[in-house]
């Protein structure tokens, strides 16, 4: 079983007061503790978000690694293996997928799950209105725009989109 995630290393130069940049180094505001004054560079795995939380943005990628989860054919403890693969792809989906949930007449359900048909399929309830139904599916994150302007069209309403923090699901 094999799972790949990506991540960039950049280089941070903790210093003084301002955040600058360099040609080799992203420069942070603050000190390395409080008694220490000089500047070093420091490598640290970065998803991005610290920086953008700082207002900084990075200048270059240096290096990009490459995790890879390696199942053996006969492992000692095939229950453990099993859950940290099942965590890992949850967490992989979670980063992927998006839930989409809506409102929309049963009369135009066909055509709303051709729009949403989830990553299995979508969920449907029945609403206390007649003739109505909540739908809920996971759609990539990447189409949820064109998902949500599609479903509005039609005639769904109440398009709500959720962030999905974690989940378990089946291999795609």
């Amino acid at each position: 079983m094999l799972q790949r995630s990506s991540t960039s290393v950049a280089v941070w130069r903790l210093h003084a007061r301002s955040a600058l940049r360099t040609e080799s180094s992203i420069s942070l505001v603050g000190p390395l503790s409080r008694s220490c004054t000089r500047c070093q560079t420091y490598p640290a795995l970065e998803s991005g978000e610290t920086m953008k939380a700082a207002g900084l943005m990075p200048i270059a990628t240096i290096l990009e690694t490459t995790a890879i989860l390696i199942r053996s054919k006969h492992p000692s403890n095939p229950e453990l293996i099993n859950t940290i693969e099942s965590r890992i792809r949850g967490v992989i989906t979670a980063k992927k997928y998006i839930l989409c949930t809506y409102n929309v007449s049963r009369h135009l359900l066909g055509e709303a799950t051709c729009i949403t048909p989830g990553k299995r399929a979508p969920s449907i309830t029945a609403l206390d209105e007649e003739g109505w139904v909540a739908v809920s599916a996971m759609v990539e994150k990447k189409n949820i725009a064109t998902v949500m302007d599609k479903l509005e069209a039609l005639g769904a309403t109440d398009i709500l989109v959720i962030p999905i923090s974690n989940s378990r699901t089946t291999r795609d």
